[in-house]
């Protein structure tokens, strides 16, 4: 007896004794080690746009800013266009000059036609542009309006050309951007049909998305009502371990990215997106007379950009300036180890300028030394010339067929597409040098109404990655823009709840008080006709809140977290798979159109390991 009394005391002093040591060894505080290693510190870049705002009061009846005209192509080429006298009577007065530089295109070591097929459909991607600039210019003549000043602008670039001075320089209005919610609608507010947000809850003539009232709370308790409390998504962030955000229908399911699996639930990828910023250029909710600053962007560090614009809009509403930061919160739910910048480039109604959009741009990209290992995400569109009578803007067809046979190869493909040539060759740069760009396809349609639009600018360009909408029936959301005819993608966007009769919202009726918790995919608080991400209120420990909201605007950024994922998988694998690349793979990979996480990343795997 006493000998197993002796054992039985060594036995209990050797589980003391490694109960210690395990206890000495553990982290020093906090909760078990995050799944998802600790993303590297975020260095913020500092950036100057080089000219004072102009505030301007738009005409929402016009895609463009009135009075106001861009130059675009060679420097040289802008300075005879100045001197001649034809255009003197425009009084066209110089207000900022922008200059690009040289860029050179790596298409990448795969040769695959079906691939090449899928981002090719008719046009290439140019290989080089001569040195570019950027002018935006003030008509100063108020008799004389932009469609007519083009069209003068125009005949005087072809005569130029016929008469032996090759002139490559290109006019277009200084159209309007905005966020596609804003796009179609009179005068900055989301009101315009389908989407008749004059209702309760949808009012957006106060703080748009608002977060302390049933149903679109995220902050109620309990968190974790309908998940899984023995679940670790991320841990020692604070409120991820519950928050229904990680475990929403656009995330999870047949319907959804595929980020997480229903068993745990477990991101289906390691891959978390080091080393590649994602830049979403947007509105930004936070104060914008703080130029350069970082925010919370659930646990990890947001950089936020607020440069001067060329043009500042006078603000109206102030309905959209969550947008950005709910786009960016979506991203990195994603890559949440890539770093992710906010400029804001909208105002908070969620407009701006082709001019000071294309700026921004060009000053982000020297600040950080080019685009490589960058991902950009456009949740806007271009407005266009859908209400006014904009024919002459267009150059005929003798007048295409009279400038190709004079001027460089490089530039016919955009002269035939007769678009802002100007954003054209500036989101070309992005992808020669290394930069993949994601836009949204928009939300101009009305598909119980039989109105299908196609997909807006920049998204409908072959060199982009265009994310259109689906909902959580695995189908196309009701107001989604077509998704390209060649690279069909999809990506959650959201839906109303009145199919196939109306495309609403779920309250059209302002008679009736919301008294009902949107109905339920994982938890009470996932909303199965919206996606849910962050926004700028917080609670009172300082934490992000979350909110609902539905558009082709959140598709994109779930593809351009995406991307990221592929790019850091392209570069752990020392691969040189180009944006192209990286576009047609998301493609391929895609189920039933819709992009997959782990398809994706498996597709970057087997290009770059053949």
């Amino acid at each position: 007896m006493p000998k197993r009394n002796r054992l039985l005391g060594l036995l209990l002093l050797l589980i003391f004794l490694i109960v210690v040591i395990v206890y000495g060894c553990r982290p020093s505080s906090g909760p078990a080690a995050d799944p998802i290693a600790d993303a590297a510190p975020i260095s913020c870049l500092s950036f100057a746009t080089g000219f004072a705002p102009q505030s301007v009061r738009l005409n929402p009846e016009l895609p463009w800013v009135p009075g106001q005209i861009i130059f675009a192509g060679e420097p040289e080429s802008i300075q005879i266009l100045l001197e001649s006298p034809r255009l003197q009577e425009l009084e066209l007065r110089p207000v900022v000059d922008i200059r690009g530089k040289e860029g050179e295109y790596q298409q990448g070591p795969s040769e695959d036609e079906a691939r090449q097929e899928s981002f090719a459909p008719g046009q290439s991607i140019p290989d080089r542009f001569p040195e570019q600039a950027v002018t935006l210019l003030q008509i100063g003549n108020s008799a004389i309006d932009v469609p007519s000043a083009v069209q003068l602008i125009n005949d005087v670039l072809v005569d130029l050309n016929n008469s032996g001075t090759p002139v490559a320089a290109f006019p277009s209005p200084n159209y309007l951007t905005a966020n596609p919610w804003v796009v179609d609608a009179v005068p900055w507010v989301v009101d315009a049909v389908p989407w008749v947000v004059d209702a309760v809850p949808w009012v957006v003539d106060a703080v748009p998305w608002v977060v302390d009232a049933v149903p679109w709370v995220v902050d109620a308790v309990p968190w974790n009502d309908g998940i899984n409390p023995n679940a670790v998504i991320q841990a020692e962030i604070p409120g991820e371990n519950t928050a229904a955000t990680w475990q929403q229908w656009a995330l999870i399911g047949e319907q959804s990215i595929d980020l997480y699996s229903s068993d745990g639930p477990a991101r289906t990828v390691a891959q978390d997106g080091d080393g590649v910023d994602v830049v979403i250029f947007d509105t930004s909710p936070f104060d914008k007379n703080v130029k350069v600053s970082t925010q919370d962007l659930i646990g990890r560090e947001l950089c936020t950009y607020h440069p001067d614009l060329a043009v500042d809009p006078a603000v109206e509403h102030g309905n959209t300036a969550e947008h950005g930061y709910f786009a960016a919160g979506l991203s990195r739910l994603v890559a949440p180890n890539s770093h992710h910048h906010l400029v804001r480039v909208l105002n908070e109604d969620g407009a701006g300028d082709l001019f000071s959009f294309i700026s921004v741009l060009d000053a982000f990209g020297a600040a950080r030394g080019g685009w490589e290992n960058a991902v950009v995400n456009l949740s806007m569109n271009l407005r266009e010339a859908d209400d006014v009578d904009a024919g002459a803007i267009d150059l005929t067809e003798a007048q295409i067929n009279q400038l190709k046979a004079v001027l460089d190869p490089v530039y016919h493909p955009l002269i035939e597409s007769q678009d802002p040539i100007g954003l054209e060759i500036a989101l070309i740069e992005v992808v020669q040098q290394g930069g993949v760009v994601v836009a949204s396809a928009g939300n101009g349609s009305d598909l119980t109404q039989n109105s299908d639009v196609p997909t807006g600018m920049p998204a409908l360009w072959d060199f982009t990655i265009a994310a259109a909408g689906t909902n959580a029936g695995h189908t196309r959301s009701c107001f989604s823009n077509q998704p390209e005819p060649v690279a069909r993608l999809f990506a959650p966007a959201g839906d109303g709840d009145h199919r196939p009769q109306a495309c609403d919202y779920p309250f059209p009726d302002p008679t009736v008080e919301p008294d009902y918790i949107c109905p339920a995919v994982a938890s009470a608080y996932d909303c199965e006709f919206a996606l849910t991400s962050v926004v700028s209120t917080t609670d009172s420990d300082g934490n992000p809140q979350f909110s609902h909201w539905m558009g082709t605007s959140f598709a994109a950024p779930l593809a351009s977290g995406t991307a990221a994922l592929m790019v850091a998988e392209r570069n752990d694998l020392g691969c040189a798979a180009s944006p192209l690349d990286i576009r047609s793979t998301m493609v391929a990979t895609a189920d039933q159109a819709l992009v997959n996480v782990p398809d994706a990343v498996k597709g970057i795997q087997s290009l770059c390991t053949p």
